[in-house]
């Protein structure tokens, strides 16, 4: 059997294949663009209802994600599915060395960098680790959104003064550009979202895109590894988007070496935390970070009445009014992925 694609540990590459076929593509759109019926997998779209999608099934009827720690194969004809084996091999040593490998094959590029600082430890120790390599020539950005409870603007001028940070960029954005990105999102996510955090990321790779760069550094897959938050509703997501604008994303975290050298996770991220005690002394003490959501934003100029109520009949189901709700939010990304069946 030969190996067609191979789908990291966490999922943050999405590629997607056609069942009773050997079509595959990095994209769900370009793969459904071949087919030649296009339809919704009742299914797959209750799953996303839902907020708990499989890993497996999209939301488009014969379109399937090579779920994460898979890999794909060509059998008889037909894609299949198997467990990525090399996942089992764990690196023989310290999470500390494995950390210091993965800085390295971060920075081992000659394009041009950019590292995201947000107010939280995993992207202040991506930074305070740069600096330590002497690669203080890597720019550092942050998104301010200005919306209340949501922009972290405050906290990450604070870590970046407790990193020696003179010149963090300031990519400004808000209500409004978020609202407006929110169609653009949804099609280079290629499935609902209930809530626009996603659209930050979006706009923050095309504008660095737009500025020239080819490489967003970031602290994602963090929570994922050492405090074991379900990926699957956010790192295929980011990676689609960053993808898609134009970036090749890369985080420590997110390196084999790493996943391999973590030992179990726990809630605070206790085993970061005492990795990050020699570089960022003064964040470690901080409490567990919660879940990051954007305050509701209204939607509903994006809501594609019939693509909704047709779809809300296909499964059985009532679609809700247009707005700022989660429901409202991911039946109106819904309509708009409707796009891709036409």
């Amino acid at each position: 059997m030969s190996v067609l694609a191979r789908h990291h540990p966490l999922g943050i590459h999405p590629h997607y294949y056609a069942q009773d076929s050997v079509a595959h593509n990095p994209s769900a759109r370009a793969l459904l663009r071949d087919m030649k019926t296009r339809a919704w997998d009742v299914e797959g779209v209750r799953a996303y209802l839902k907020c708990c999608p499989d890993g497996w099934r999209t939301c488009f009827s014969q379109v399937r994600l090579v779920p994460a720690g898979h890999e794909l194969h060509e059998q008889d004809g037909v894609c299949v599915l198997r467990p990525d084996e090399t996942l089992t091999e764990r690196p023989g040593c310290s999470l500390e060395a494995a950390m210091k490998h993965a800085m390295n094959d971060v920075c081992c590029d000659s394009r041009r960098m950019a590292v995201a600082l947000s107010g939280g430890l995993d992207s202040a120790l991506v930074v305070a680790m740069l600096r330590a390599m002497g690669r203080e020539d890597v720019p550092i950005f942050t998104l301010a959104s200005h919306l209340n409870g949501y922009c972290e603007l405050k906290k990450t001028r604070e870590a970046a003064r407790a990193l020696g940070v003179t010149d963090l960029s300031v990519i400004e954005t808000n209500a409004e550009e978020i609202i407006a990105a929110f169609p653009a999102a949804i099609l280079a996510a290629e499935c609902p979202l209930f809530n626009l955090h996603p659209v930050s990321r979006w706009i923050l790779a095309t504008k660095l895109r737009r500025e020239g760069y080819e490489v967003l550094i970031t602290g994602d897959g963090a929570d994922q590894v050492f405090s074991c938050s379900d990926p699957r509703n956010y790192l295929p997501i980011i990676g689609a988007l960053t993808r898609e604008a134009g970036l090749v994303l890369r985080s420590p975290f997110l390196n084999e070496v790493v996943i391999g050298a973590a030992p179990s996770p726990t809630p605070d991220k206790s085993a970061l935390r005492v990795l990050a005690a020699d570089f960022l002394p003064s964040m470690t003490a901080q409490g567990a970070k919660l879940p990051t959501y954007a305050p509701p934003l209204n939607v509903s100029d994006h809501w594609r009445a019939d693509a909704i109520h047709d779809l809300a009949s296909r499964i059985d189901s009532e679609a809700p009014k247009p707005g700022a709700e989660p429901e409202s939010v991911l039946w109106t990304s819904l309509g708009v992925l409707a796009d891709f069946l036409n």
